[in-house]
This record gives structure tokens, C-alpha cells and sequence, in this order.
């Protein structure tokens, strides 16, 4: 999940989110990150798809609201600007899943 949504911002942006993160969770967010390949232009299907390919359990309500648990854990660690800069960089179907 941290994945895609670090694939899906532009370098400035997944470096800013980052920062906000806590280390442990950092660490995890940039592993095998390759910037020369970012941002992978994804809507929302495409994103939820990835998220499906990439997690392999069930989760309880299905996979958007999955999405929106994790982002809603990321968005605790986030400054509110940040949080819009990350919704202004998403196609309008995809920002529809952030909370």
C-alpha cells in the first residue's frame, strides 16, 4: 500500500511525506523505490487493482476500505498542507478514496 501511493507522487512530493513519517515506517516506504520511474500514472481502478495485486488478504470490507484505513494512518503523521498537496497531485477518482 505505501508502494503505491509513494509510486503515484512526484518525487518532491513522496520526499516531503516522507519526512513526516515515522523511521520505521520510512524505511518501508522507500524501499525499492527507483525515482527515475515515478510518478506510474494511475486512476483509481488502476491504483485499487495494484492494491489487490500486492496485498494478499482478504481485509474485511474490501480493498478501498482498506486504502482508506492506511491513509487515514498515514494522514495522523502528515501536516494538513501536505495532506492537500498529496490529494492536488491524485486524478479527482483516485483523491475520492483519500480521506
Amino acid at each position: 500500500m505505501l508502494h503505491a501511493v509513494r509510486d503515484r507522487l512526484t518525487v518532491d512530493e513522496c520526499a516531503h511525506l516522507a519526512a513526516q513519517l515515522p523511521t520505521l515506517v520510512r524505511g518501508i516506504y522507500y524501499e525499492g523505490w527507483d525515482p527515475s520511474r515515478v510518478p506510474v500514472k494511475l486512476d483509481r481502478d488502476a491504483f485499487l487493482t495494484r492494491i489487490r495485486r500486492e496485498v494478499p488478504y482478504d481485509v474485511e470490507g474490501g480493498v478501498e476500505t482498506f486504502v482508506r484505513t492506511v491513509l487515514r494512518a498515514l494522514h495522523r503523521y502528515s501536516t494538513e498542507g501536505e495532506w492537500r498537496d498529496i490529494r492536488s497531485q491524485l486524478p479527482e477518482d483516485l483523491a475520492a478514496v483519500v480521506p
